[in-house]
């Protein structure tokens, strides 16, 4: 009921890059969780159906940035 889809991706996901380049609905929030014991993320998740995009919490070397 309160998780439907969640997407992950094997990148970091720049959400301040990316809420300026795309117009987003308010309904749409950073959501940022990191984990000691249950994994990080960041990433978009949607309110009101509770879906999601998710990425690494932070940049790792040689990894892919997504900007928008």
């Amino acid at each position: 009921m309160n998780c439907r889809e969640w997407v992950y991706f094997d990148c970091y996901i720049d959400t301040e890059s990316v809420s300026r380049t795309i117009v987003l609905p308010d309904c749409v929030q950073v959501h940022v969780h990191r984990g000691t014991h249950d994994g990080s993320e960041r990433g978009f998740v949607c309110m009101e159906c509770h879906d999601a995009i998710m990425g690494n919490y932070e940049p790792r070397e040689g990894g892919m940035i997504f900007r928008g």
